[in-house]
């Protein structure tokens, strides 16, 4: 079995690490930190932060109860059904977040790809290191880590979509198996024995992020643990054409349903205190968006659920 994996992510492994050409700091975030508690002891939202004209527009936006995707509103509860699961099991004590670059026939990797996609990930990884700190969370460290698995082409299924812009199941059955079995063929390593390794390592939790060099009318999605049974590495699915802001946000979210979050927009009763939260709906941006208190208890960050409209299984 070749490994040379393990030399790629010895070079990229550090706690603000974004590509395989070094390390560099994350982007700062703007706006103070409101030390206020809300309601049920969920941490009161960011106050501070810069006004531009696109975030003034995207806070009216995200306060409506179905500006996104309303029609899709049909779920009496929130699950909490992926705590605790797989590769990701929670978003605490020492993570890696480990995206891996694929190649199709027709797109590839560019150079101001791959750094848009390092600034992207480096603000997403911001957002979530500042949220943690809301909520008093202390034992957190992301460490970003590239793998490049271009070496093997991916062969895309055709790519149809619903009245939503979501993939078919066999879609997204075709898209991981291609996935896995590229990376595995560049990489030396199947991407569960990858997580295993950083396991090893010390590492609680091992997140993937397969970034595709183009982008796409469909969604983005992710396969948590429970999309399957015989496979322990979680892995989120990036379409990394949009803008540097958007990729940002979509990181996030995708990488929350690894480690445990659901999505917030299925709910039939929407509640207030979710209104910008990352889970929620797309705010565009990382620095628009928090982590609200039904998404911290499902990633670990809470013991108990809080006070919402909606029932919470626990």
């Amino acid at each position: 079995m070749r490994l040379e994996w393990l030399a790629l992510a010895a070079v990229a492994v550090c706690a603000s690490c974004v590509s395989l050409d070094g390390c560099v700091a994350p982007a700062p975030v703007g706006g103070a930190v409101a030390e206020l508690r809300g309601r049920d002891g969920e941490p009161a939202e960011i106050v501070g932060e810069p006004e531009g004209e696109r975030v003034r527009a995207l806070r009216g936006y995200c306060a409506s109860p179905r500006s996104a995707r309303g029609a899709e509103r049909v779920a009496a509860s929130y699950s909490g059904a992926l705590r605790g699961q797989g590769s990701a099991p929670s978003l605490r004590g020492r993570v890696a977040l480990v995206t891996v670059l694929v190649d199709t026939q027709k797109r590839s990797w560019t150079r101001v790809r791959r750094a848009r996609l390092a600034t992207s990930a480096s603000q997403s990884r911001a957002l979530l290191l500042r949220e943690a700190r809301r909520y008093g969370v202390d034992d957190l460290s992301i460490d970003l880590v590239t793998l490049d698995a271009t070496r093997a082409e991916v062969t895309l299924p055709e790519l149809d979509t619903d009245a939503y812009d979501r993939f078919a199941p066999e879609t997204v059955s075709a898209l991981d198996r291609e996935v896995r079995r590229a990376a595995a063929e560049a990489l030396g390593a199947t991407l569960d024995e990858i997580a295993t390794s950083f396991r090893t390592q010390g590492y609680h939790s091992v997140a993937f992020v397969a970034a595709f060099p183009f982008e796409l009318r469909a969604r983005d999605f992710a396969m948590s643990e429970s999309s399957f049974w015989d496979r322990d590495a979680e892995v989120a699915f990036v379409f990394a054409g949009t803008a540097t802001g958007p990729l940002s946000y979509t990181l996030a979210h995708e990488s929350l349903h690894l480690f445990g979050a659901e999505d917030l927009y299925t709910l039939a009763t929407f509640d207030p205190a979710d209104r910008r939260d990352v889970m929620q709906v797309p705010c565009a941006t990382a620095g628009a968006s928090v982590v609200a208190g039904t998404t911290a208890w499902a990633i670990g960050w809470r013991d108990r659920p809080p006070a919402r409209a909606y029932p919470i299984a626990k």
